[in-house]
């Protein structure tokens, strides 16, 4: 079994695997190349070409798994939403009749499988938060219903087929990227209890299925169960996460994605110290960890920055 999935069932004794969100993207020479060609939703629904661009982070930088190349508010299309990228999101109300099916990623994923060969794959949906956060947030279109309450059940059932098309296109791993919440935290009385039960459902159909779950500065772990990895960012003290949790979940990040923005004279050492500082911790302490970022990254990052931490990482761990 690879580094990645070892890590997600708490069970790996060798180096940490690496994994970035967004290690397909606008930082990378290569998809910047595939962008002068299509647009980004081109790009999406064409399964050959998101499988190429899925590919080469994993070609060029070394990552121990690859993601579908899609986004989270595309599913917005099958409950009546036009959604264009010119870069940011252009939301507005649709006049076509909603698209029920989200076959063009399953697609991808077996586009991608063909490419990855024996490296893990996973799939993601956007939190029903986050969603609604984007959706709110857009000049041209704003929900129906202006509760998160009310947008959450209206796309529970949207989202959970979502997941079944990509879970029985064959991924390995599902990732539930909910980056947006804590802009919605008076909501959580409620949120995470629906939440449970949205991932319940998962568990109850793809028992194998790992999980992960991303949020940011909120302390999403102390209210959701039957989650196999929570993501963490940069706001929270991964030493102490790993020293108080490793027996109860896997934990993927947290290294603070802007500094690969950075000069590399300044970049590098501190993606060393970061690591050489978990590296002191007993081993048994990092069986569940995913070495990663703090949220995706980000668009002006150097390449450079980011071969160095994944060198690094087999460096600093492989001693």
């Amino acid at each position: 079994m690879s580094h990645f999935l070892n890590a997600l069932s708490r069970k790996n004794t060798s180096r940490p695997p690496v994994w970035f969100m967004r290690q397909a993207g606008r930082y990378h020479s290569h998809y910047q190349a595939t962008k002068e060609k299509y647009s980004f939703e081109e790009i999406c629904k064409t399964p050959k070409i998101a499988a190429q661009v899925a590919l080469a982070p994993i070609r060029d930088f070394g990552f121990d798994a690859g993601i579908l190349f899609s986004d989270i508010l595309f599913i917005l299309e099958t409950v009546g939403y036009d959604v264009k990228f010119n870069p940011s999101p252009e939301i507005s109300l649709s006049r076509k009749i909603p698209t029920q099916t989200m076959q063009f990623q399953a697609d991808a994923l077996h586009e991608t499988k063909k490419l990855l060969g024996e490296t893990p794959l996973i799939g993601f949906i956007g939190g029903h938060s986050t969603i609604f956060h984007f959706l709110e947030k857009s000049t041209n279109a704003k929900p129906e219903h202006q509760a998160l309450e009310n947008f959450f059940d209206d796309i529970n059932e949207n989202l959970h087929e979502n997941v079944f098309v990509q879970a029985k296109a064959g991924i390995n791993a599902f990732a539930i990227l909910d980056s947006q919440l804590h802009h919605h935290i008076e909501e959580n009385d409620w949120y995470f209890p629906k939440m449970q039960k949205f991932v319940d459902k998962i568990k109850k159909n793809f028992p194998n299925l790992p999980i992960i779950y991303y949020a940011q500065k909120i302390e999403h772990y102390k209210h959701l169960k039957n989650i196999d990895c929570f993501g963490f960012d940069s706001s929270h003290n991964i030493l102490e996460i790993l020293q108080n949790h490793h027996n109860e979940f896997a934990i993927q990040g947290n290294f603070d994605q802007n500094i690969l923005t950075m000069e590399a004279e300044i970049s590098k050492p501190k993606a060393v110290e970061y690591m050489k500082e978990i590296a002191k911790l007993p081993a048994e302490m990092r069986k569940g960890w995913v070495n990663g970022l703090g949220h995706g990254v980000v668009k002006e990052s150097f390449e450079e920055n980011v071969h160095h931490f994944v060198k690094q990482n087999k460096i600093v761990f492989e001693k």
